[in-house]
C-alpha cells in the first residue's frame, strides 16, 4: 500500500468473538526497522465494541497522514477492555509506504508557517 503524506488514511480491523467479551482495539505505528512512531486505542472512544458473540469491525481513520517518506508497519492488538488481557495480537499486520509531499525530514510531518522580521 502507498500513501502521500497529508492524504486521508483508513484502517479496518475485522475479528470474530467466540465468547462474549467487551474489547478494545489498539494499534501501534512503527518504522519497518521497529522504531516506535505512535500508538492509540479505542478505549475512550464511542467506537468501543460491544461484547456480542460474532463478527465485528472497527475502523481507525486519519484526516491527514502525518508521516513523512518511509516504510512503516502497523501492529494491531485486540484486548479485553476490563483487565487488559490480550486476546489476539498481530505484529506487522500492515506494511505501507509513505511518499513525502512538501519539505521536511524525519518520520513525522510537522506543519506550520515560518515568519520573520528585522530585530532592533
Amino acid at each position: 500500500d502507498r500513501f502521500m503524506s497529508g492524504e486521508p488514511f483508513r484502517l479496518e480491523v475485522d475479528y470474530e468473538l467466540t465468547e462474549p467479551v467487551e474489547t478494545t482495539t489498539a494499534l501501534t505505528i512503527r518504522t519497518t526497522d521497529g522504531a516506535l512512531i505512535s500508538g492509540t486505542d479505542n478505549r475512550v472512544e464511542a467506537a468501543a465494541t460491544d461484547a456480542a458473540v460474532g463478527a465485528h469491525r472497527v475502523v481507525f481513520t486519519l484526516d491527514s497522514m502525518p508521516l513523512m517518506e518511509g516504510r512503516f508497519s502497523i501492529d494491531v492488538a485486540l484486548q479485553a477492555t476490563k483487565g487488559g488481557q490480550t486476546l489476539h495480537e498481530r505484529e506487522r499486520a500492515v506494511d505501507f509506504t509513505v511518499f513525502a509531499r512538501g519539505r521536511g525530514f524525519g518520520p513525522v510531518a510537522i506543519t506550520g508557517a515560518w515568519s520573520g522580521s528585522a530585530s532592533g
